[in-house]
């Protein structure tokens, strides 16, 4: 068995440097928070939604409902679309954690913004169309 140097380790034949080995001896753990961190998001939505019917459920003005379902259902659906991106741009390259957090705020700063944008957007040109009693999310979110 070849042995290694502190700045070099085996690794499928191929020798690496003390880095990467780091970061290889490392992965499972790294496997474990990304897994953690992806179940913490679903959580996080799934509260969010809960916290959406609640408010659907205590609203009396059925355009204010309107706007509720829609700035939800756009903002979930862009936070997801951000995420995707973010994790595809992570994995094409290697980043800081400083990065990291900052592009997590940042897309949730604008999914949260676009899903303002696009209920006002709903509101002023489609606010006859009741989509809370025509989907049934009244019934769900009672």
């Amino acid at each position: 068995m070849e042995s290694t140097t502190p700045t070099q380790a085996k690794w499928s034949g191929k020798t690496q440097s003390h880095a990467t080995a780091h970061l290889t001896r490392h992965a499972g753990k790294m496997k474990q928070v990304a897994n953690l961190s992806r179940m913490g998001g679903h959580l996080l939505v799934g509260v969010g939604v809960a916290a959406s019917c609640v408010q659907i459920a205590n609203e009396e003005n059925i355009e204010e409902k309107n706007e509720i379902f829609v700035e939800t259902l756009v903002g979930t659906g862009a936070g997801y679309v951000s995420s995707a991106l973010i994790s595809l741009y992570l994995v094409s390259n290697p980043l800081g954690w400083g990065t990291v957090i900052v592009l997590a705020v940042g897309s949730s700063a604008a999914a949260f913004a676009t899903g303002k944008v696009t209920a006002k957007v709903y509101s002023a040109l489609y606010g006859d169309i009741d989509l809370v009693g025509g989907i049934g999310v009244d019934k769900v979110c009672s």
